[in-house]
């Protein structure tokens, strides 16, 4: 990849909120890591990419539930000698329950996917930060974390976890120069509204976000958004 170019590397790429933000950073002239569980879509993603931008795009198919593809991208990214200056854990899955009708098994893939996903990968890329001091993690929460849905009820503590883990990692990075933001999005007009009759004004637009991401990524050195709450201006949407 062009090492002049900065690198981002984002999670669930192909869709929604992950591809409104490849897209924002492709058009800025990033080089971008794009991951993903379908290789297919990965790939279609790329086209249309190198389509529009004159970039360098590494595109690594892995299912980030599965601790044991992180080594994979690992491994990857050290045979490239290819690491990212910002990292974007967009990783994420809704689904409805209560803890009475929920079993086990959807809190762990509510847990493996939306959360851990996120831990091990920038666990493991701390440390090239580190040793060149400069980074920029972000993880996109949700209002759940805010306000609980109980009618989200796995869903809604997943993404607590991820809210407690980014702002722990922020004073845990305070001395350094590597930068955390939690982004905290409200109802957001992705696949998973496929079908609604909610009109599309009502809805955050997966742009939206992507734009405040790329502002808090390109703030002055010395200045670190720590955390951006996006909500529909109407209120959320039940």
């Amino acid at each position: 990849m062009n090492k002049h170019k900065k690198t981002i590397l984002i999670t669930g790429s192909t869709k929604g909120i992950g591809n409104a933000i490849a897209h924002k950073f492709a058009a800025n002239d990033y080089n971008l890591i794009l991951i993903a569980r379908s290789d297919k879509d990965l790939q279609e993603q790329k086209r249309s990419l190198l389509a529009n931008y004159s970039i360098d795009i590494l595109c690594i198919s892995a299912d980030l539930a599965e601790k044991k593809q992180i080594h994979k991208i690992l491994d990857i990214l050290q045979i490239e000698d290819n690491y990212p200056q910002i990292v974007v854990n967009n990783l994420g899955v809704y689904q409805p329950s209560t803890i009475f009708e929920e079993d086990d098994i959807l809190m762990e893939k509510m847990m493996n996917i939306n959360y851990y996903s996120g831990y091990y990968l920038t666990k493991a890329l701390l440390k090239p930060m580190l040793e060149k001091n400069e980074g920029h993690i972000f993880s996109l929460c949700s209002v759940a974390n805010i306000n609980p849905v109980k009618e989200a009820f796995a869903y809604s503590i997943s993404k607590y976890a991820v809210y407690g883990f980014i702002k722990t990692l922020r004073e845990s990075l305070i001395h350094t120069e590597v930068k955390t933001t939690a982004i905290i999005p409200g109802s957001t007009l992705t696949a998973s509204w496929d079908g609604t009759t909610v009109d599309s004004e009502r809805f955050i637009m997966a742009n939206d976000i992507a734009e405040a991401l790329y502002m808090a990524a390109n703030l002055s050195k010395g200045a670190c958004l720590e955390e951006i709450i996006i909500r529909p201006q109407h209120g959320q949407i039940i």
